[in-house]
């Protein structure tokens, strides 16, 4: 079985402002929330399904979830295993930039992904510790805006 163990969102961070600091999510604000509802912390993700509908955004859930400091994305993306194998097994289905972003992605893509690894069943893209997953979701990203919507999950088999 596979359990949903935390989930959080936020809409509309810092709507209210005429210019805030794009690079700045959601995720923020829910990534404490989340971890504290399941007990985990980002060294306990065994695995991350991000929404990737652009390499920043990507960066950016890598700080805001704390699996490296502010600022500090590029550098941890450049010098962490990311595949199946490593230490951070990234999107393992390929997420939404592989699945032709916006066309055939869907947000539920990563999630679907998720449970699949955590049923065994990734075949060659299997992650070997598939007990638990960081999956994320974003919705609407208004230019000069913070995203809309920042959503997150984790699951556990």
């Amino acid at each position: 079985m596979v359990y949903p163990t935390a989930y959080a969102e936020i809409t509309n961070l810092h709507g209210d402002r005429s210019c805030p600091d794009i690079t700045e999510t959601g995720f923020s604000v829910i990534a404490p929330l989340i971890y504290k509802q399941s007990g985990l912390s980002a060294q306990d993700i065994r695995m991350f399904q991000p929404y990737d509908d652009f390499t920043i955004a990507v960066m950016m859930h890598f700080e805001d979830f704390g699996f490296c400091g502010r600022g500090q994305g590029s550098d941890f993306t450049l010098g962490t295993d990311l595949s199946r194998t490593g230490t951070l097994p990234l999107n393992t289905g390929g997420g939404q930039i592989s699945a032709g972003q916006p066309g055939l992605a869907s947000g539920g893509l990563n999630l679907a992904e998720a449970v699949r690894q955590m049923f065994r069943e990734g075949g060659g893209r299997q992650v070997k510790d598939a007990r638990n997953a960081l999956v994320t979701g974003i919705g609407v990203i208004p230019f000069a805006r913070n995203w809309g919507t920042s959503a997150a999950l984790i699951l556990e088999a």
